[in-house]
């Protein structure tokens, strides 16, 4: 059985994190309503974001 990690709420449908992969409740999904450590690591200013996007291969080409 799931249980969210923030309040301990049994899920029937668990709604994981795309940040850090933890299960939440509805009230508890979104990353700041769980103070998400992947957050903070994609808000630290001196990192780097990657889309996964290559633009080495533009539609141009």
């Amino acid at each position: 059985m799931v249980t969210c990690e923030r309040c301990g709420e049994t899920l029937t449908e668990p709604r994981p994190c795309s940040y850090c992969g933890s299960q939440f409740c509805a009230d508890h999904r979104l990353p700041e309503s769980h103070d998400c450590a992947g957050l903070d690591e994609w808000r630290d200013t001196g990192g780097h974001f990657d889309s996964g996007f290559d633009d080495s291969m533009s539609a141009e080409d």
